[in-house]
C-alpha cells in the first residue's frame, strides 16, 4: 500500500507517512483580510492532519483526515465545528482494516454528508472507501471498484443533495494506486497505467462510471469534482501524453456521459495539474493547482471556465501550490494551499487572484491547508497540517470578515 505523500515548501522533510517535498521562499504577500488559526491536535490526532472541509452553515462545518496510532496502523479523523469550537466525532476503520485515510467531504445539509478515501482492504489493497453520515453516526457505504482494479483512491467528493453526489480518484491494475490529492514536487513517480475514477450516488448505491482518457494519454488522474445539477458537473486533475508530460486534464458530464475537455497548459511548463474545481453556475467555474516553468520551481495554476473554453488566469507569484477551493459567487472565491513552507489562501473578487496573509500554528516547521469551504463572504474554514521538529498535527483556519480570532481546541 502507497502511503501519503505531502507536499510542503522547499527539501524533503520526512514525516509520519512519507516525505515533504519543499518549494520555493513566499514572496511579500498583499494586505487584505485576515484569517485565524485554531491547532486542533488532540491527543488523539497528535500525528493527524485533515485533507478536506465542508460546511453548510456558520455553526456547522465537518473536517476529516487521518492519523497514525502509536502502532503504526491508520486511522480516519472527523472533527465538526459548533461555531464555538472544533469537537472531535468517533469514527471506525472499516471492518478490521488497519489502514484507512478519509481524503475529501461533501455536506448536502448538516445532516447528510459523504467522506471519501481509502482503506486496506483483506486483500492488503487500497480499495474505494466511502462514509456516510446520517445525523447520527457515520457508516460505511458499500463503493464497488472497477474490475480488476487492485488499487483505488477516492480524492474528490460533491453532494447537490442527498439523493445525488459524484465521486472520483483513480485506480490502477497494478496495485500501484495513487491518492495523487497533493502532487507538486512529489517524490514517488506516477504509477503507470492509472486511470480515472468515477463514481455516481444516486440516493440507493454507488455505481462506477467510465472516466474517459485523452487519445494519448498513459495514465489518467482525477482529483476535485463539482456539480451545479444532475446534469452538470465537472471534474480535474491530470494525466500523463505519450511525451511523457503531466498536463491539466477536466471532464464534464452531461447526465448521461463523461467527456474530456480541451484545457490550455501555461507557456513553457513541463508539468501542470489542477487539483481543485468549483462552479457557481453551469458558465462560471474556477479550477486551481499548479505547474512548473521551463526554467523548474512551482506556481500556483488557476483557469477559469465561461461555459464554452477554459481559459488560464493570472496568479500570484509567491511560488507553492493550491489544493483547496470554494466560491460563494462568482466574484467571491478563496484558494487554499502552501507557499515558502507555509500556509497559503488566495482570494478571487471576479477579476484578480490576491494572496491574503495567513499564520502558520506556533513552533512549525512546514504548514500548509489542503481544503477551504465557505458558507458567505464573511464565514470560511479552511484545514490541513503542521510539522515541527518533534511531530506534528493537524491546523484549521477561520475567516469572519473583519479580524483574527483564535477558536478553541478539542480537549
Amino acid at each position: 500500500m502507497n502511503l501519503p505523500v505531502r507536499a510542503l515548501a522547499g527539501g524533503l522533510v520526512a514525516i509520519v507517512g512519507g516525505l515533504l517535498p519543499v518549494l520555493p521562499a513566499q514572496a511579500a504577500l498583499a494586505t487584505p483580510p485576515a484569517w485565524s488559526t485554531a491547532n486542533l491536535a488532540s491527543a488523539r490526532v497528535q500525528q493527524g492532519l485533515l485533507d478536506g472541509v465542508s460546511c453548510t452553515a456558520s455553526n456547522r462545518c465537518v473536517a476529516v483526515g487521518s492519523y497514525t496510532a502509536p502502532s503504526g496502523n491508520g486511522h480516519m479523523i472527523v472533527n465538526v465545528w459548533n461555531g464555538k469550537s472544533w469537537l472531535a466525532r468517533p469514527i471506525s476503520n472499516p471492518g478490521k482494516s488497519s489502514y484507512a485515510e478519509l481524503l475529501a467531504v461533501s455536506c448536502a445539509r448538516a445532516s447528510s454528508c459523504k467522506a471519501v478515501g481509502t482503506y486496506a482492504n483483506r486483500a492488503g489493497t487500497d480499495a474505494a472507501l466511502v462514509e456516510s453520515w446520517n445525523g447520527r453516526t457515520w457508516r460505511p457505504d458499500l463503493a464497488p471498484d472497477p474490475a480488476g482494479a487492485t488499487g483505488a483512491f477516492v480524492t474528490g467528493v460533491t453532494c447537490t443533495s442527498t439523493t445525488f453526489c459524484v465521486a472520483v480518484g483513480n485506480y490502477d491494475e497494478t496495485g500501484e494506486g495513487d491518492r495523487r490529492l497533493v502532487s507538486p514536487g512529489r517524490v514517488d513517480p506516477p504509477p503507470p497505467n492509472a486511470h480515472g475514477l468515477i463514481e455516481l450516488w444516486k440516493g440507493k448505491a454507488w455505481t462506477v462510471h467510465t472516466a474517459p482518457s485523452p487519445a494519448d494519454a498513459e495514465a489518467t488522474y482525477l482529483t476535485q469534482v463539482t456539480c451545479t445539477s444532475t446534469t452538470r458537473c465537472l471534474a480535474v486533475g491530470s494525466y500523463v501524453n505519450a511525451s511523457g508530460s503531466e498536463v491539466a486534464l477536466a471532464e464534464s458530464w452531461n447526465g448521461t456521459t463523461w467527456a474530456t475537455m480541451t484545457t490550455p497548459t501555461p507557456k513553457g511548463s513541463t508539468y501542470s495539474e489542477l487539483a481543485a474545481v468549483r462552479c457557481v453556475t453551469p458558465a462560471k467555474c474556477e479550477a486551481v493547482g499548479a505547474d512548473s516553468g521551463a526554467g523548474g520551481g512551482f506556481g500556483q495554476f488557476g483557469e477559469a471556465w465561461n461555459g464554452s473554453a477554459w481559459a488560464i488566469q493570472k496568479m500570484p507569484s509567491p511560488g507553492g501550490f493550491l489544493t483547496g477551493l470554494s466560491c460563494v459567487s462568482v466574484k467571491a472565491c478563496w484558494a487554499a494551499g502552501n507557499a515558502g513552507g507555509g500556509t497559503l489562501v488566495e482570494y478571487w473578487n471576479g477579476k484578480t487572484w490576491a494572496v491574503q496573509p495567513t499564520p502558520n500554528p506556533r513552533h512549525s516547521v512546514t504548514s500548509y491547508l489542503q481544503d477551504v469551504s465557505c458558507v458567505s463572504t464573511t464565514d470560511c474554514h479552511a484545514v490541513g497540517e503542521f510539522t515541527t521538529t518533534t511531530g506534528g498535527g493537524t491546523t484549521a483556519m477561520s475567516w469572519n470578515g473583519t479580524a483574527w480570532t483564535l477558536e478553541r481546541s478539542p480537549a
